[in-house]
């Protein structure tokens, strides 16, 4: 079935990508989530969720090349307080004066690697993921105009790279890893391209996309 995503051209994946997505953010009752956890595993790890959840949101930039739409991702500055070195999307929590989860998306985005909004077409939102560090992420799926410039906050993000969507859409890519969360060990997504290892929370979002794409294939 993943064959069939791969040979999806631009122009229809896009439409596919946005038929797949929630038009507005989904509330935090919504999700089932967490982390980079398979959802038939979450129900092992649901006691190690925190009570109280700091609302965040994350911006997963799909990249319109004209040799096919990639996935930009960043790796988190080796002196962050928490999730250091990790690959990631851009993002972080939604403060008060944004007007919903798009908003601080592209903040943030802004921020800390420097993609202006006017570049970002959003498309729509996947379904919120709780992270055991205490967030609850809703993530919101643009499109990027490839006409697009960087300007990397350092003390954020280290470095940026791109991976192309086929790449994801492959489920011969797909991979799962066993991670000790408390005293339960359970399997955790991943990929490794390259050099990059993207596993927990990103390979979740990630997958979530892989995901809907799949369901919205299948119907009639």
């Amino acid at each position: 079935m993943s064959k069939a995503l791969i040979g999806q051209d631009r122009a229809a994946l896009k439409a596919l990508i946005k038929r797949s997505l929630f038009a507005v953010p989904p509330d935090q009752s919504q999700s089932s989530r967490i982390g980079g956890v398979p959802l038939s595993d979450t129900a092992r790890v649901a006691h190690l969720v925190p009570v109280e959840q700091t609302p965040a949101a994350v911006l997963m930039p799909i990249i319109d090349r004209p040799e096919g739409l990639s996935l930009l991702l960043t790796q988190r500055s080796a002196g962050l307080r928490s999730h250091a070195g990790q690959i990631s999307f851009p993002g972080g929590r939604i403060e008060a004066n944004d007007l919903e989860p798009k908003a601080a998306a592209l903040r943030e985005t802004k921020e800390e690697i420097g993609l202006l909004p006017e570049y970002v077409d959003v498309m729509g939102y996947l379904s919120p993921h709780i992270v055991l560090s205490g967030f609850f992420v809703v993530p919101v799926v643009g499109i990027v105009n490839n006409q697009f410039k960087l300007n990397i906050d350092g003390a954020e993000v280290e470095s940026v790279f791109e991976v192309p969507l086929s790449f994801f859409m492959n489920s011969a890519n797909h991979q799962q890893e066993q991670r000790q969360l408390g005293n339960t060990s359970v399997p955790v997504y991943s990929f490794q391209y390259a050099q990059h290892r993207i596993w927990g929370m990103t390979a979740g979002i990630i997958m979530h996309l892989y995901e809907r794409l799949m369901i919205e294939l299948t119907k009639p």
